[in-house]
């Protein structure tokens, strides 16, 4: 059974915004279920499309893009992403591949088991979990605004290393989360990322007259209140107010 964790490069070149690596992370899982300590060896290859320096050929490049556009349609093979909905709008967009086998999502996993994380972006799960690795993301800082300015050599290992550790997330934390709950996730983001792009659609007439009836139900609440407190002042808005009601009268 193979696992995928694949990372990619986007930046503009020339003004047209372009991939320049796809990255891929390869293993095996023996039981065919979960990760094991023997799963993942950290083998990843990246694959060179439209960066400068590579200067391919245009019909070597398109073969390229070709291969690329399989592995990532073939739901044969399963695919771990980092806040993968970005993934799925680049390689349609950009490939006009279809990303299939996408089964597990580093952010939402590692979210699941550690909510009271603040952020779960892949540098810094990277240095909480993973600290020998931290500064691989380094190697291009530099070049953030345009990875296309990167020379290929640092960008490839930089590329390597987001599969890398999109990998050793899964392998350490899938086996301690519900698989289904991070599929529910992994849909979820894709509906609130197209969401964002063009906000929620607003229904005015239905706003408007919530705005009429909302203020009304909310004097009912509070003269309910008043009465209950027996406070003909009772604020619901003060936080000391509404402690007392609850903590100390109720």
């Amino acid at each position: 059974v193979i696992f995928n964790g694949t990372g990619k490069e986007i930046y503009e070149v020339e003004g047209k915004k372009v991939m320049l690596l796809a990255g891929f992370g390869a293993g095996h899982w023996p039981n065919q279920k979960r990760p094991t300590a023997e799963s993942w060896k950290g083998r990843a290859w990246s694959v060179v499309l439209d960066h400068p320096e590579a200067q391919h050929d245009p019909a070597h490049a398109a073969e390229l893009k070709v291969r690329v556009k399989k592995l990532v349609e073939d739901a044969a093979l399963r695919k771990s992403l980092q806040n993968g909905s970005y993934d799925v709008g680049a390689f349609k967009d950009l490939l006009g591949a279809r990303l299939r086998g996408y089964d597990y999502d580093t952010q939402y996993g590692t979210f699941i088991r550690f909510s009271f994380l603040r952020s779960c972006s892949l540098e810094n799960l990277t240095y909480r979990f993973f600290p020998e690795l931290a500064d691989y993301k380094d190697i291009v800082a530099e070049w953030d605004g345009n990875y296309a300015h990167a020379p290929l050599d640092k960008l490839v290992m930089r590329n390597c290393g987001d599969c890398d550790v999109t990998k050793r997330l899964e392998e350490r934390f899938s086996p301690e989360i519900s698989a289904e709950l991070v599929k529910v996730y992994v849909h979820a983001g894709m509906t609130l990322d197209r969401m964002e792009q063009r906000g929620p659609l607003l229904d005015r007439e239905n706003w408007k007259k919530a705005m009429e009836a909302v203020p009304r139900m909310i004097e009912e609440i509070d003269e309910r209140l008043r009465q209950i407190t027996g406070d003909p002042d009772f604020n619901a808005r003060s936080h000391s107010q509404v402690a007392w009601l609850v903590y100390d009268h109720l």
